[in-house]
């Protein structure tokens, strides 16, 4: 009953979601500035030019922090390079967020009133409507963000196993958009308070051994 539950909200809001994507991924805006940033240095890495950085200084051409441009890169160099496909890609990571939604609401006991509340929050947000119809580092970023809370979730719960997953995707998305770096502090004080708490400082060690 609880898997058709989760089926029908997720399949209620997976069309929403996509009535407000697609039919303006062309319209509003056609095109943001910092677009050409993400694609221009993806588009070169498709291309075999390596992260090349040919529009903007600084952390936001996706060379130095190249997370987005490799993922985004990965799909051009198989479906192709156009506008829609670019901003499709931030179409099919908002999907896979709304996938993952439902294995972390798991974690948290969400009831139905707290999923619908969440996802509608989630979906009506102006920032969401944004992100997920243009070419920008923070579709991939809230994914990456996302898997690390799910896996912390499960270390607090006792399979600590999965804190070194937590602190993977929290790297992953450090490298792929530079605001991701209070989220991953944040986690790493969370397992640190954790470790000490169960006396457990070695686990601390080897959940960070990747970076």
């Amino acid at each position: 009953m609880k898997r058709f539950e989760n089926l029908l909200i997720f399949f209620i809001f997976f069309i929403l979601f996509t009535l407000l994507e697609i039919p303006f991924m062309d319209s509003i805006p056609k095109v943001w500035v910092d677009e050409v940033w993400y694609a221009g240095t993806s588009y070169n890495f498709s291309k075999g030019l390596g992260f090349t950085n040919q529009n903007v200084i600084g952390l936001y051409g996706g060379d130095y922090l190249f997370g987005y441009s490799l993922a985004l890169g990965t799909f051009y160099k198989i479906f192709g390079c156009n506008l829609f496909l670019s901003k499709f890609f931030s179409y099919i990571l908002g999907v896979l967020f709304l996938i993952l939604f439902f294995f972390i609401s798991k974690e948290l006991s969400f009831g139905v009133k707290e999923k619908i509340f969440f996802l509608l929050f989630f979906i009506f947000s102006s920032t969401v409507f944004l992100v997920y119809r243009t070419v920008r580092p923070e579709a991939l970023k809230i994914l990456f963000s996302s898997l690390s809370l799910f896996f912390l979730l499960k270390g607090l719960k006792g399979e600590e196993k999965f804190f070194i997953f937590s602190t993977f995707f929290s790297l992953c998305g450090v490298l792929t958009h530079p605001d991701e770096i209070f989220f991953a502090f944040i986690f790493f004080f969370i397992i640190f308070f954790y470790s000490i708490n169960n006396k457990k400082l070695n686990l601390f060690f080897s959940s960070f051994q990747l970076l």
